[in-house]
């Protein structure tokens, strides 16, 4: 059985202005998003389906797509987020109304990258979807990780995956991304 980690909770409503600063640093650490423009309103909706469990307290009412984020608080700075994970709540695949976790980020500040942070937040991830497995009733519930890296550094982020999941996970695929 897999347990929380102690240093990594569920985001709050609370923590919005916080997340949204950590993605945004998150944006800049990728060279401003490498010619993906940065939408506040986009990140905004993004937080708040993992903030706002209540469809009707969201920015945009219609959007019931659910988020959960696990954060991890700054020890020196209280109010500021040193990393965090994205994980949606949705279909892993095009063709199916079953649910997987399905990891849409997670990052680590530069300044705390020797604390071995992101162990924390995938092993938050496994946590999650573990909790959600007792509960979802359907074939299968797969959880969904992986990163989209079209520059530069793509070697040294397989070499990260790889120590992170080691065999935990199966590589199923790859994508391609062309100007």
């Amino acid at each position: 059985m897999i347990t929380q980690p102690e240093n990594v909770r569920i985001a709050l409503q609370t923590d919005e202005e916080a997340l949204y600063d950590l993605m945004f640093d998150y944006w800049r650490f990728l060279d401003g998003g490498k010619g993906f423009s940065f939408s506040a309103d986009v990140i905004l909706r993004f937080i708040e389906r993992g903030t706002r469990a209540d469809v009707g307290s969201r920015t945009d009412r219609s959007d019931a797509v659910r988020v959960v984020h696990g954060v991890i608080d700054d020890p020196d700075e209280p109010g500021r987020l040193i990393g965090a994970i994205s994980i949606c709540i949705e279909p892993p695949v095009w063709y199916t109304a079953e649910v997987a976790t399905v990891e849409r980020s997670m990052y680590v500040r530069e300044e705390a990258r020797t604390w071995n942070l992101e162990r924390d937040l995938v092993r938050f991830s496994e946590w999650l979807h573990q909790q959600l497995k007792r509960d979802v009733a359907q074939n299968r519930f797969v959880h969904v990780t992986g990163f989209i890296h079209p520059w530069g550094r793509y070697a040294a982020m397989e070499r990260l995956w790889r120590r992170l999941w080691g065999d935990r996970v199966q590589k199923v695929g790859i994508i391609y991304f062309k100007d």
